[in-house]
């Protein structure tokens, strides 16, 4: 199969899995919320007499075949009209909420994802190289504490050292307390202090919504650095669990690599050692690591739901969290949908690359 038609295909697969969850989250908050919410005041629905209500559903089309109601519903989706937060928003375009939350929740995933790659991919090619030694041990012990632990119980932990170690330094040495908070673990940045967004470098440039760069490309360093202190306990809270996926991930996929014919092949032609492991071994074992990343990545952007809500960050997680404690269902349904584009866009590129780079994906189809 060419290229071009594995693209198209792929393309074409992601139609029937978008419609699937469209109608999913639409008519699970159909059945379990009340559709006239979401076009009506709270305070108005309250006071509304049957009659009128009846009438407003009829004017709405809410009283029409599901079906119908379905149609209609994915038109406006298409067109841009994801509904209005009934509760907790009070009549806000959902889209436009989710466009507000989204960067927050990018910024956090990529730096987080940074660290996890950073740490996990030597960390498993060093398990590998001393496999069952003191090192290796170490690792996989580190690896299973960070599966087994659950990220919120970390994050709160982490928290309360923080805080802790902090009011200690600060009446050991200061007796005024003036350490305490030192070390930032809520929201994204100091709000006494700053205004956000900021202005970026007089207008050449457009705000991104990642405050670290658009601090940066603003030359705002002291924002920078506060934002960098802000994000780097929740984003390291994050990578630890990511760091014992991959980092097993890429130990496994190591072993699995050195015993191949080729790899023999290069240590008998005399090739150093750090030339078969990095140029030859994790060449080739990197790409079940680049799969599971792949998957990570995805499941980050969609907002890590528990880490925000402990960390306060105003992210897709904590918008989640809101429209579940309130039970607005519109707010769940928009969040159902990015969370599957971006888990839907994420896979799609993870198959085109793999496509691309390897011909034999191809001719599975």
């Amino acid at each position: 199969m060419k290229y071009k038609q594995y693209v198209i295909k792929r393309i074409l697969l992601l139609i029937p899995v978008m419609l699937g969850i469209s109608f999913t989250s639409w008519y699970l908050s159909d059945i379990i919320g009340d559709p006239l919410a979401a076009h009506i005041n709270p305070f108005q629905l309250d006071v509304m007499t049957n009659d009128e209500l009846d009438a407003m559903s009829e004017e709405l089309g809410l009283n029409r075949p599901w079906y119908i109601r379905f149609i209609d519903h994915t038109i406006k989706l298409i067109q841009g009209d994801w509904g209005i937060s009934p509760k907790v928003f009070r009549g806000s375009a959902i889209l436009d909420l989710l466009i507000v939350r989204l960067p927050a929740t990018i910024e956090l995933a990529i730096i987080s994802m940074i660290i996890a790659i950073s740490v996990g991919i030597p960390l498993g090619v060093l398990s590998a190289i001393k496999k069952n030694m003191k090192t290796d041990v170490f690792a996989r012990l580190t690896s299973l504490v960070g599966v087994a632990i659950p990220v919120f119980v970390l994050g709160m932990l982490i928290q309360a050292v923080i805080h802790d170690g902090s009011m200690w330094i600060s009446e050991f040495f200061f007796q005024d307390h003036r350490l305490l908070g030192l070390i930032p673990y809520e929201g994204r940045y100091h709000q006494d202090y700053f205004e956000y967004p900021s202005k970026i470098l007089f207008g050449l440039f457009p705000s991104t919504g990642l405050l670290t760069l658009d601090s940066l490309l603003s030359f705002n360093i002291v924002l920078f650095f506060d934002s960098l202190l802000h994000i780097i306990i929740p984003a390291c809270v994050l990578a630890y669990s990511q760091v014992a996926i991959i980092s097993r991930m890429t130990r496994a996929s190591m072993l699995e690599t050195l015993k191949e014919d080729y790899i023999l092949l290069a240590r008998a032609k005399g090739l150093s050692e750090r030339t078969v492991i990095y140029k030859h071994a994790l060449r080739n074992a990197i790409f079940p690591t680049f799969t599971i990343g792949s998957i990570i990545l995805a499941t980050l952007l969609t907002g890590s739901v528990l880490i925000e809500t402990v960390f306060r960050w105003p992210g897709l997680g904590t918008f989640a969290t809101d429209g579940i404690n309130s039970i607005d269902m519109a707010i769940i349904q928009g969040f159902v949908m990015i969370s599957a584009i971006i888990f839907v866009i994420t896979n799609l590129i993870v198959d085109l690359v793999y496509g691309y780079l390897d011909p034999r994906i191809r001719l599975l189809e």
